[in-house]
């Protein structure tokens, strides 16, 4: 009887871990250039502290840091932590409640001293999470919500009330809103807008230079084209002179139009030969010595020759 008992209490208090609720972080941090914080109190290592705001619908939250929490200022629905600008992790607690433990740079928090991070923190219980379908034209576009991937047309679970949802797709633009899940909503639909492509000209003095964007040949200057708005890196070549490289930004409704000088990669060879007559052959051509020659940079042969007259003569 008493091993029945024992398993049964087992059973039970699992049950009622699994069914602690639950808290999270509502999308990324926001950092606060404007919010003040008292630069007289220091962390252990006597610096002017970080500060991190906790935004949240629930009270009566408690926190630990790997290093420490110098000091706490509680507002209703608002904590602002003092920290140490190391500080990398803070775990939230609250009765009823999965401990919750928040690596600062997974949602973009980069701590100072005397400077302001915000995160909002809400609590979801597990029975609250609702299906719900997001559908998206294109079908394939990257949909992410709350930093998660999710699927157009697939069901997910997702907790009742706001989420942070961004669609994106090369060729249209990206949507970042905000949605929030209720008992009545839980079909979101949403269609990217595509982009039109921007006429392009690139040019070069002289032309006949090779293109490449994104390591990608993309034929020889002077030369028109259709690219999407954005950032390309881009290269020309032609043998004889220095290359050119830069990043380029195609921008919507301006005059996309891309010019280049090239300078020479050469050098000047000037040769004095006695007697001026003399052949001179560089690399088995011949130089005829009026004008310095410019040649590219590298070894060469220089030969020079002079075809030497002989005549039999007769002494008596």
């Amino acid at each position: 009887m008493k091993k029945y008992l024992l398993v049964l209490l087992i059973a039970l208090t699992s049950f009622v871990l699994h069914s602690q609720n639950e808290m999270r972080v509502v999308g990324k941090g926001e950092f606060l250039p404007s919010e003040l914080i008292d630069k007289t109190i220091r962390d252990a290592n006597g610096e002017v502290c970080a500060g991190l705001v906790i935004v949240s619908d629930l009270d009566g939250l408690t926190y630990t840091a790997y290093n420490e929490i110098v000091k706490t200022n509680s507002k209703p629905g608002r904590d602002l932590l003092f920290i140490q600008r190391e500080e990398r992790v803070v775990t939230i607690y609250k009765t009823g409640f999965t401990p919750l433990k928040i690596i600062l740079n997974d949602y973009g928090v980069k701590l100072n001293n005397g400077e302001v991070w915000q995160l909002k923190v809400t609590g979801d219980k597990v029975f609250s999470l609702l299906p719900i379908t997001i559908t998206v034209t294109p079908s394939d576009a990257k949909i992410v919500v709350d930093g998660k991937e999710a699927f157009s047309g697939k069901t997910m679970q997702t907790a009742i009330g706001k989420h942070e949802v961004t669609i994106s797709k090369e060729g249209y633009r990206t949507i970042t809103k905000q949605i929030e899940v209720t008992q009545q909503q839980v079909v979101f639909s949403f269609t990217l807008q595509e982009i039109e492509l921007q006429s392009v000209t690139i040019n070069s003095n002289p032309d006949g230079a090779k293109i490449y964007l994104d390591n990608i040949e993309k034929g020889v200057t002077d030369k028109g084209m259709f690219l999407y708005p954005g950032s390309y890196n881009l290269k020309l070549s032609k043998s004889g002179y220095l290359d050119k490289e830069e990043m380029i930004e195609v921008v919507e409704g301006k005059e996309n139009k891309f010019s280049y000088t090239f300078t020479k990669n050469v050098g000047s060879l000037s040769l004095t030969v006695t007697p001026s007559d003399a052949e001179v052959l560089i690399n088995k051509e011949t130089y005829n010595g009026t004008t310095p020659l410019e040649l590219s940079p590298g070894k060469y042969k220089i030969e020079v020759s002079k075809e030497v007259q002989t005549q039999a003569i007769t002494v008596r």
